[in-house]
């Protein structure tokens, strides 16, 4: 009778580090140990003073690739020039 708790506390121990190889870890390591954004805080890039290019916006898209185009205004102006120019369907609810 004893084997049991000890089957019991392996098969506990298995599962949880198999969940942290395959779901925790990589989560870790996508996204880190990020924290959400208070409204407090400022936007992450100001508004460009004049409209991108498309080669612009490109650009802007490839190095702003980490913020979010609905709380960065540089990159939700480098993606509204994508989609105004055709390079892109606006795919996500994103206010101009």
């Amino acid at each position: 009778m004893p084997e049991l708790p000890t089957a019991v506390s392996v098969i506990v121990i298995t599962l949880v580090g198999l969940w942290t190889v395959f779901v925790a870890l990589p989560h870790l390591i996508t996204y880190g140990f990020t924290w959400r954004r208070t409204a407090a805080e400022p936007e992450c890039h100001a508004a460009p003073e004049v409209p991108f290019t498309a080669e612009q916006a490109s650009r802007v898209m490839q190095i702003l690739i980490n913020c979010d185009v609905r709380t960065c205004e540089r990159k939700r102006a480098a993606y509204w020039t994508w989609v105004d120019t055709g390079h892109a369907k606006a795919a996500v609810e994103v206010r101009r």
